[in-house]
């Protein structure tokens, strides 16, 4: 028999982060990898030889951290970065140390003269979790706070989020606050809509749609599934692994394990009142 649990405070699990290396000589990125993979808090690590492929791995992956040399053979590191505003943590590595003001300029957490000692990348290692550290215990104190206020800062903290969406209805089309969408679900080139126990269809890919909605309310638990945590009311255990997730409406969507882990420190990062 499934075992059920009802929505309540998750302990906070151990952070685990993900990282992009782009460096040109592979000697680089095998000594930084080298001490990633010894490290239990890195989850996830994509290697880069060019700015290009690493650019790419930032908007697949969403890493925490990147290590990124300051001339890449397509484009300097500054250029990738400034690109990729969204990495909280980043590390520069250079021949020079000339460079290392304008790497400061752009908020990094620090920057590495080659050839560097373990022990430099260590200590640039720690200096890079404490930020992302920082970044997240701000991200809750803002979660914790109620909806409503949240939505007041919004514009300033997190703008262009949708705040309503447009649905087709035969010859009517209707327009709802994005706040009251329970769940969205892929359909091939179709995103499904579910609002008020009715479905609606828009022509959209799930990837770029979610980009569009504030993570701080819509969380993606499949490739082809995003629940809006107002409506999120308990999960329970399969009996072959994994969680199933039931939303107000009593519809049960399928949580994979891809996306367990920020499912749970979604849940983490939101307070509950104990009876």
């Amino acid at each position: 028999m499934a075992t059920h649990f009802i929505v309540t405070p998750v302990a906070s699990p151990g952070i685990m982060l993900r990282a992009v290396v782009a460096a040109t000589e592979p000697s680089t990125r095998r000594a930084i990898l080298h001490v990633l993979a010894n490290d239990p808090a890195i989850h996830l690590v994509k290697e880069c030889g060019d700015a290009a492929s690493a650019r790419q791995a930032i908007v697949q992956e969403r890493p925490e951290i990147l290590f990124v040399d300051v001339d890449l053979p397509d484009a300097s590191g500054f250029e990738l970065v400034r690109s990729s505003s969204s990495v909280p943590a980043v590390i520069f590595l250079g021949t020079l140390g000339h460079h290392a003001a304008q790497a400061f300029d752009v908020r990094a957490v620090d920057y590495l003269v080659q050839p560097f000692s373990q022990e430099r990348l260590l200590e640039a290692l720690r200096r890079a979790k404490l930020k992302v550290q920082s970044g997240i215990d701000e991200h809750r104190s803002l979660s914790a706070r109620p909806y409503s206020e949240r939505r007041r800062d919004a514009p300033q903290l997190n703008g262009g989020f949708l705040e309503r969406i447009t649905l087709k209805s035969g010859n009517t089309r209707l327009v709802h606050k994005i706040e009251s969408i329970e769940y969205f679900t892929a359909a091939a080139n179709y995103i499904l809509v579910s609002v008020n126990s009715e479905t609606f269809r828009i022509r959209a890919r799930m990837g770029e749609f979610e980009k569009r909605l504030d993570p701080r309310q819509f969380l993606r638990i499949h490739r082809g599934t995003i629940i809006n945590l107002e409506f999120l009311r308990e999960f329970r255990l399969r009996t072959r692994g994994g969680y199933i997730v039931k939303m107000s409406s009593g519809k049960e969507l399928q949580l994979s394990r891809r996306y367990s882990r920020k499912f749970l420190e979604a849940l983490s990062s939101l307070k509950y009142g104990m009876q």
